[in-house]
């Protein structure tokens, strides 16, 4: 356990889970005004002890005569016991088990008292000896006894007084209060009669007495604790009685119910929290009145505490001591705004398992302590650093993406079979193009001395004619061959001019031809169509 007074602020970028169950519905400052008055306690009681259905053998220890069971009542004094004394007598019972007092208590019973006798005792002791009893009348079995440390409350049958009483370190008992009822004769003859008496340590130490649902009697009794029971929590219940001659009665205890308040300071937190791998939680510590409003705090009090993992006790930075268990050193703040202090314990990221919290406060542990399964430690489920719509998104860009690429390769595939389909026109169409281009640069000319084809075609057609009336004229020898040898050279030459002029008009027709279907997709144009002779 290790014990933290320090104050100041935790580390920046610390992770930090406070687990705070505050559901004010006030602003602070009224809460903080509520009384016990104003509330019923025992409604804010836990109950520890439920004996409203009667008594058991194992449940009380009784002592001496007269006190017996009878069925699920414990008769305490009986007026018709033919071995009572003749000057009276008194008995009592104790609760089996010890029970805790020193943060506060509500104590609830119903009794008999048939006839008047003299009046029944509730008493809180720690001693030894339960056997010991003080005497008759006012007594009511328990004050002047040899008990040296307890407070017990007297129902006064014979007079109708409630009586408050305490007595610690063998001191002489100290009555805190006597209250005389309305009528006197109030606690004579009744029958299943409620009473509670409610302690708490918050309020000076208040001890207040109901009889049928009304406060009769209070007084401050200081902390049981400390001032009565010298440091010890925990005390025995019980009831005494006593019948005097001439008072006699049948005094009864019916059933005991026993709640305990909450202690003055209490931890607010939500049991059973798991999201806490490798995280800092912060448990708050506040101080409460009896009707659990909070009230401020001061920044004084030594606090105690730790949170421990009892199993997977295996890793010596946890338990260095050889305590059989993990421990976590706290880091406590004091808020002065609020009044309340701040636990933080930084959870391990490593060590899965249930935790418990123990606190104490200026040495007193609070209820409940330890608080068992205040949280789990499990390791976190892994998560996709992309959220989920994000991830979506990216999937389904990718899709389109990838849909994209498919139809390029399918359309670049569609484009590759066109092109092989076509790749003698693509070719011819290269040739085209490239003559083309020489024919931009080439220019064809006619001779100007020989004139146009229809010309020299003329021409050609005049020297035939005149070639065969010198081949059967009568021209002298020399003549004649001189003429037509002429007649013949330029005949040549007539027609050289002709062919080149007609091969070029065949170039031509040839390239159209070619490109025609595919390229131009133009009508051909026929050989016949140049009207080329035969020079």
């Amino acid at each position: 356990m290790h014990t933290c007074e320090r104050e100041g602020g935790r580390g920046e970028g610390v992770r930090v889970i406070v687990m705070r169950t505050f559901a004010w519905a006030v602003a602070a400052g009224i809460a903080w005004a509520v009384a016990a008055s104003e509330c019923d306690v025992n409604d804010n009681a836990v109950q520890v002890l439920d004996l409203t259905s009667g008594f058991r053998a194992e449940d009380v220890t009784l002592l001496s005569a007269p006190a017996r069971l009878q069925g699920a009542v414990v008769s305490i004094v009986d007026a018709q016991d033919p071995n009572a004394p003749p000057g009276g007598v008194a008995s009592g019972f104790w609760i089996a088990e010890q029970q805790r007092i020193a943060d506060g208590f509500v104590a609830s019973f119903t009794f008999d008292v048939d006839g008047v006798g003299d009046g029944l005792g509730f008493v809180l002791q720690n001693g030894a000896n339960f056997d010991t009893l003080g005497g008759t009348g006012d007594n009511v079995g328990y004050v002047g006894s040899a008990l040296s440390d307890y407070v017990g409350v007297s129902f006064i049958s014979s007079s109708g007084e409630v009586e408050i009483w305490k007595r610690n370190g063998g001191n002489a008992p100290e009555q805190l209060v006597s209250v005389s009822l309305a009528n006197s004769a109030s606690l004579q003859n009744v029958d299943g009669e409620t009473a509670r008496v409610i302690y708490s340590k918050l309020n000076n130490g208040t001890l207040t007495v109901e009889l049928a649902g009304e406060q009769v009697a209070t007084a401050e009794v200081g902390s049981l604790e400390d001032d009565t029971f010298n440091g010890d929590r925990y005390a025995y219940f019980g009831f005494t009685a006593a019948s005097s001659t001439g008072s006699s009665a049948n005094i009864r205890v019916r059933s005991f119910e026993m709640g305990l308040l909450p202690a003055d300071h209490r931890i607010t937190a939500t049991e059973g929290l798991t999201d806490v791998w490798g995280r800092t939680v912060v448990f708050t510590l506040e101080k409460v009145d009896s009707c659990l409003a909070r009230i401020p705090a001061s920044n004084s009090s030594i606090i105690n505490a730790t949170l421990f993992l009892a199993e997977h006790a295996t890793d010596t930075n946890y338990d260095p001591n050889g305590l059989g268990r993990l421990e976590l050193e706290p880091f406590i703040t004091f808020n002065e705004q609020s009044g309340v202090y701040d636990i933080a314990f930084e959870t391990p990221a490593n060590i899965p398992g249930t935790w418990s919290l123990d606190v104490v406060v200026d040495g007193v542990p609070l209820d409940m302590n330890p608080r068992d399964a205040i949280l789990t430690t499990t390791p976190p489920e892994p998560v996709s650093s992309i959220p989920t719509w994000g991830l979506a998104l990216l999937i389904s860009l990718i899709c389109i993406i990838v849909l994209g690429l498919v139809y390029v390769v399918v359309r670049l595939r569609r484009y590759r079979k066109k092109l092989a389909e076509n790749k003698d026109d693509i070719e011819a169409g290269k040739e085209k193009h490239h003559l083309d281009n020489l024919e931009r640069d080439v220019e064809f000319k006619m001779n100007p001395l020989m004139g146009s084809l229809d010309d020299m075609k003329a021409q050609l057609k005049k020297n035939e004619q005149e070639l065969e009336r010198l081949r059967h004229g009568r021209a002298n020898e020399f003549d004649d061959k001189y003429t037509v040898e002429q007649l013949q050279q330029q005949n040549r030459e007539l027609r050289e001019e002709m062919n080149k002029l007609k091969k070029e008009a065949q170039q031509k027709e040839a390239l159209n031809t070619s490109f025609g279907s595919k390229v131009s997709k133009g009508k051909a144009v026929g050989r016949k169509q140049f009207d080329q002779e035969r020079a």
